[in-house]
């Protein structure tokens, strides 16, 4: 992200200071040495000292430390040698990164191919096939709830999301209709 590179830039001297922000600039380099060592998937050795030397830098700048720098500087270093299971692991492991990063692509899935207004009847139905969908990889068209009948034009409720004995979705064998859309009287996807 845009914080990440800049750190990685001051860190590498590309970005020119005035002599007046020199105890900011080392702030910010020491802050990089904790991020390099510390929120990867594997702590660095001298992650520690990165910690020690990140907390001389900020009290230096004269800036009350914020709650994200008491964190860092008085819980991190705890948390990594008393909580996390793994050895050696990163703070990476533990971030909310990854859990947005899951929620993103979520949304855009349901944004993209299940999307319904809340006050829709169907909503419900949305909502569970895009959970089974996104969770078993399944394509959209093999979780439907709906299928059409053979004999007839109309869609059918199928009931729940139905599966194969390798917990395949089974798709529907008609046309391709996978039309949750209420307006879908003839199956033909709108």
């Amino acid at each position: 992200n845009s914080c990440s590179r800049l750190l990685d830039a001051v860190a590498r001297d590309e970005v020119p200071f005035s002599s007046k922000v020199t105890p900011f600039v080392k702030a910010l380099k020491a802050f990089h040495a904790v991020k390099e060592r510390c929120f990867g998937l594997h702590r660095l050795p001298g992650w520690e000292r990165s910690i020690e030397e990140f907390g001389v830098a900020w009290d230096e700048t004269g800036l009350s430390p914020t709650l994200k720098v008491h964190i860092v500087l008085h819980h991190v270093q705890e948390y990594l040698s008393r909580y996390e299971s793994v050895a050696d692991a990163g703070l990476s492991l533990s971030s909310e990164q990854s859990g947005e990063a899951l929620h993103a692509r979520l949304q855009r899935v349901w944004n993209l191919r299940f999307k319904v207004n809340p006050d829709n009847s169907l909503f419900p139905d949305r909502l569970v096939d895009c959970m089974v969908s996104y969770n078993w990889n399944l394509q959209w068209d093999e979780a439907g709830r709906k299928r059409i009948e053979p004999d007839s034009s109309r869609t059918a409720e199928s009931g729940r999301c139905s599966f194969d004995a390798e917990g395949r979705g089974i798709s529907s064998e008609s046309s391709g209709a996978s039309d949750l859309d209420e307006s879908s009287e003839s199956g033909t996807e709108s």
